[in-house]
């Protein structure tokens, strides 16, 4: 199946910005450990999506064969 590769990136751009938040959200010293469990959650279904794009992105590429 093929995908925009551009929109592909972008979309993955949108993903880490909003681990980045999570991140420093996780930084703060008060938060208990139910406060950060969800923003594990997060960070981990977050970087998996990552993998996954990056993944559909190199197989569409694999099967590339020029313009």
């Amino acid at each position: 199946m093929s995908f925009d590769i551009p929109e592909r990136f972008a979309m993955m751009t949108c993903v880490l910005e909003d681990l980045h938040s999570h991140a420093v959200e996780g930084q703060a010293a008060d938060l208990t450990p139910d406060m950060q469990m969800p923003l594990l959650h997060a960070l981990k279904q977050g970087a998996r999506a990552i993998i996954s794009d990056c993944d559909r992105i190199a197989a569409q590429l694999e099967g590339y064969t020029g313009g």
